[in-house]
């Protein structure tokens, strides 16, 4: 253990854990010592127990935030981030990244539900897959992801954007069912879109890459040359170094106004090649 005082540190999940392990918050400053760190108090199952007692910690003081081991049944990691550097070695649970307002978390693998949920700044990029309300909202909540980005490079569960008011989810695969429900604004990006999506639709854009059955509470499709796209494309491939959204690149869209209950303020745009 290096007792100095780093930047940052590494936190790896020794053995697989019987019950979930709540981090929420967890962020120790530079001034935190070893031993500070070890002692905080975290949530498993119904205990309160140490961090220490299930988490390896090390220094790291390149500054970036680092989590290995077995993520599994770890829920919250970055929740809360406000400026920090994040990378994740693995596939945690629920709620990573929720509540964000600054910095960046990099998921080098899949997670579960509420991926960002009201996230406000900063930038969540995922290589694998997300479970329900990527970008969503917390139960009780008016609205959803407020701003900032969120890339995801597999699929997404149910419900991704729901509610949200501003900020960009860009989804590599298949949206499921109810992306971009009730959304205020924003952007919602997705190769696929599968089941009802856009339903109560008051502004913002929805993208897709395959021509999806347009819902009914949508207008008739209409081709538009578009250049804000490319502008899109250009933005993500600052954080994708796949080229996974490159469709965007593309000026030649189908376009379709919706919710028409809500005014046709919001739009489907569907790529024409």
């Amino acid at each position: 253990m290096n007792h100095s005082s780093p930047s940052a540190w590494t936190f790896e999940v020794r053995e697989p854990l019987r019950f979930a392990l709540d981090v929420s918050g967890l962020d120790p400053g530079a001034s935190s010592s070893a031993a500070e760190v070890l002692a905080t108090i975290v949530h498993q199952g119904r205990e309160r127990v140490p961090l220490g007692d299930l988490v390896r910690v090390t220094s790291s003081c390149d500054g970036i935030q680092r989590w290995t081991g077995h993520l599994e049944q770890v829920d919250g990691i970055g929740a809360g981030n406000r400026g920090r550097r994040i990378e994740v070695l693995g596939s945690p649970r629920n709620r990573i990244g929720a509540g964000m307002s600054a910095g960046s978390l990099r998921i080098d693998g899949s997670v579960g539900d509420d991926l960002g949920s009201e996230l406000s700044g900063g930038t969540v990029v995922v290589t694998g897959s997300a479970g329900a309300r990527a970008g969503g909202f917390s139960p009780g909540s008016r609205q959803g992801m407020k701003g900032g980005v969120i890339l995801v490079g597999g699929n997404a569960g149910p419900e991704a954007g729901q509610k949200m008011r501003r900020g960009l989810i860009a989804i590599r695969g298949r949206a499921a069912a109810g992306a971009a429900n009730s959304m205020i604004a924003g952007t919602l990006i997705a190769g696929e879109l599968s089941g009802p999506f856009g339903l109560g639709l008051k502004r913002g854009t929805i993208i897709c890459q395959r021509h999806p059955r347009i819902p009914a509470w949508f207008g008739p499709a209409i081709g538009v040359e578009l250049s804000f796209t490319q502008l899109l494309a250009k933005f993500l491939s600052t954080h994708d170094q796949h080229g996974w959204f490159s469709f965007l690149s593309q000026a030649t869209w189908l376009r379709a106004q919706g919710d028409r209950i809500e005014r046709n303020q919001g739009e489907l745009l569907v790529a024409s090649e």
